[in-house]
């Protein structure tokens, strides 16, 4: 015999749910309740659940939309009818092997997966899998995402990097052809102006001699400009992936092929410790060297040569600077003169393309960072620019 109190106690045990039980209560307050209703609304995926039979015992209203069924309408459906008929048998395959062994399986595991709508039409598809153990057996929850709009993204970039892979070529094989088509004819110039000069030297007055000389010069300066505009053409085509670059061995390097100009000019060089950046080594020696270059080219009469390098790092960058004792530069020209062919003095004064800064602007923006100079005429220059450091680089360039 059993008091009151015990009844009581036994008829609480009984109808306290289990966690089993608990999700039928929930299944049904998805369908009822208002409350989690909203909750199960608000999510931008869409959800459906089956059962082990492969039944779907409750779909949101995001996966109705993203399916083209009317509310309610999948609820009892086999849910392979969300499923490409093509991809029905190696789904039901893969699908088996999920309710033997469920596991949690997140979004973005690059698995390429399609979805039928009621139309028969498909789509792109990401789907998140979880599962519940309940008293009627094994439930599978699935979360899917409609990534249409993400795919045509894709392709229009793999579209775009295809034609712009296309049009690189395209370019780089123009600029060789226009480079031997113009490189011939200067040869042959040359070629039969030394002779000219060679064979009559002294048949003709002095004034020829300046003539031909005149010639080999121009010849010459051609050939220079032709060399410099196919390297401003390949800064882009022929880049290379980043990677990291000791600037101080850069340096080196430039130092090492500009050798015979230093000593000339009596070049004396000072520099800070060089750190490590992301970069296209060959592009970032480039740079350097043209710098180099400038420096001496543009130096005072009479005066020895100084050029300090400088780095100092400024957040994700390096800002790097070359600074010379040069003839210096009016600041009206400080955003100009890394235009193309511009120029500030005449060929006869100072050598060159014109085209030395153009590459220099360039290079530092291919590398994300930017170029300026600080001058005044009979000051010197200090031309800096900014670099990405190693742990800044995010590999997009």
């Amino acid at each position: 015999m059993t008091t009151g109190k015990q009844d009581n106690h036994e008829r609480h045990q009984h109808s306290l749910p289990s966690a089993d039980s608990t999700f039928e209560v929930s299944l049904k307050r998805f369908r009822n309740d208002s409350l989690v209703r909203t909750l199960l609304e608000s999510l931008a995926e869409g959800v459906v659940i089956i059962d082990r039979s492969r039944t779907i015992v409750l779909a949101n209203a995001q996966a109705e939309k993203m399916f083209g069924y009317e509310s309610n309408e999948l609820i009892g459906k086999p849910h392979v009818v969300l499923v490409p008929e093509h991809f029905r048998t190696r789904h039901q395959e893969h699908e088996a092997g999920y309710f033997n062994e469920p596991k949690i399986r997140p979004m973005g595991l690059n698995l390429e997966l399609s979805g039928a709508r009621k139309d028969g039409t498909e789509f792109p598809v990401e789907i998140s899998l979880s599962f519940i153990h309940s008293v009627d057996g094994l439930l599978v929850m699935a979360f899917i995402s409609d990534i249409s709009v993400r795919k045509r993204a894709e392709e229009g970039m793999k579209a775009a990097n295809a034609e712009l892979a296309r049009s690189n070529k395209e370019l780089d094989l123009f600029a060789s052809v226009v480079s031997h088509d113009l490189q011939e004819p200067l040869k042959t110039i040359t070629s039969y102006t030394e002779l000219l000069a060679l064979k009559y030297r002294e048949r003709l007055d002095q004034q020829a001699d300046i003539y031909m000389k005149f010639m080999l010069e121009s010849t010459e300066h051609m050939k220079v400009m032709i060399t410099d505009l196919l390297t401003y053409s390949r800064l882009g085509t022929r880049a290379k992936p980043f990677g990291p670059v000791l600037m101080g061995g850069v340096v080196d390097l430039a130092l090492e092929s500009l050798t015979q100009s230093l000593q000339e000019a009596g070049a004396e060089i000072e520099r800070e410790e060089l750190p490590e950046v992301a970069g296209d080594q060959m592009q970032l020696l480039q740079l350097i060297q043209n710098l180099i270059g400038n420096a001496i080219k543009f130096r005072k009469k009479e005066t020895p040569v100084r050029i300090r390098i400088s780095a100092q790092r400024q957040g994700n960058d390096w800002l790097f600077g070359v600074h010379d004792n040069g003839i210096g530069i009016a600041p009206r020209f400080s955003i100009e003169i890394f235009d193309v062919f511009r120029r500030l003095h005449t060929r006869q004064e100072y050598q060159g393309s014109g085209i030395g800064l153009a590459i220099c602007r360039k290079v530092v923006e291919r590398h994300g960072g930017r170029i300026w100079v600080e001058s005044a005429p009979g000051e010197g220059s200090s031309f800096f620019f900014s670099l990405p450091a190693i742990g800044a680089y995010d590999g997009t360039r």
